[in-house]
């Protein structure tokens, strides 16, 4: 898997951390056979980065409350796919994934 860590400094290793994740705006997202799992939720497709999650919840701004695993990421949705809705499995293809720190 490939990522740009962008926050100063190394990354720790063997810490969990909370970060900002930023997608590139090629960003492409598809709604998915109605599947549940198993499904690998982050893979490597050649030079592509593939997120499968399930859409939580749309907010009225446009933001997604996407589970991917056990984690739930809020996703600005805007632009991307507008008829998603809640409890479709998606998919999102992105070029690179850019990591930043985040303080709780």
């Amino acid at each position: 898997m490939t990522g740009c860590w962008v926050g100063s400094g190394e990354v720790p290793v063997g810490r969990a951390l909370h970060v900002e994740v930023e997608v590139s705006e090629e960003a492409v997202l598809s709604v998915r056979p109605a599947v549940g799992p198993p499904w690998v939720p982050v893979a490597q497709d050649g030079d592509v980065v593939v997120i499968v999650g399930r859409v939580e919840r749309v907010e009225d701004d446009g933001v997604i409350d996407f589970r991917v695993g056990d984690d739930v990421v809020l996703l600005d949705g805007t632009g991307l796919l507008t008829e998603v809705v809640e409890g479709a499995h998606v998919e999102l293809r992105v070029p690179e994934v850019r990591l930043y720190p985040y303080e709780l």
